[in-house]
């Protein structure tokens, strides 16, 4: 009986596993596998294989700079072209009276351009009176200084009527042409409803709304 009791004792011990021995075996296991990715990690900054993110992110920006406006159109996607109108096919719903309007309206936004250069010569003329004015002899003559008073007042009220006649063209032209757009832009859409009006009920199956 202690014979067995021995032989048991003896498989019982052997049975049992290290404790010390395998906590130790599995440690020595990760530092080796964190060794073997600090190597691994190492070598491929430095062959350059691993790409830094600051490096990619300049990478992306440098590309985007290269395509530039063009950057939305795919290489080998053709650009749709857009339907050019002419000139005169712009005004071919105007009529008679739109047509003269469109007129006024053009002579009047000429006649508002041509202020700005009046101005500058009516200007100019008032400082070439008081260049004359200094010349002349100044203050110390009388008539001098009734020239220089009546001629700008002169020129006062020509910038005062170049002032209203501004505004008077101004306001015409946007009323003319407000009218004229008002009126071909109705014409249009009137135009249109009956076009729609004209086609085939199937005609609707095929638009998405």
């Amino acid at each position: 009986m202690a014979i067995m009791s021995g032989e048991d004792n003896i498989g019982d011990t052997k049975a049992e596993p290290s404790v010390g021995t395998s906590s130790g075996s599995h440690c020595s296991g990760q530092r080796a596998g964190e060794k073997l990715a600090g190597d691994a990690i190492y070598e491929s900054e430095k062959s350059g294989k691993m790409d830094k993110p600051e490096a990619v992110a300049a990478d992306g920006e440098q590309e985007k700079k290269k395509r530039g406006i063009f950057s939305k159109y795919k290489k080998g996607q053709a650009k749709e072209k857009t339907p050019v109108v002419s000139l005169l096919q712009l005004y071919r719903f105007a009529d008679k009276l739109d047509k003269v309007l469109l007129g006024i309206g053009m002579v009047a936004a000429c006649a508002s351009g041509v202020a700005m250069p009046l101005m500058t010569v009516i200007f100019s003329d008032l400082t070439g009176e008081f260049l004359s004015f200094n010349f002349t002899g100044g203050m110390e003559s009388e008539a001098n200084r009734q020239t220089l008073d009546s001629e700008t007042r002169r020129y006062c009220w020509y910038f005062l009527a170049l002032g209203l006649a501004t505004w008077v063209v101004a306001m015409v032209q946007k009323l003319v042409w407000g009218i004229a757009s008002e009126r071909i832009g109705k014409r249009v859409r009137e135009t249109f409803y009956k076009s729609i009006l004209r086609q085939e009920i199937g005609w609707f199956d095929g638009l998405s709304t």
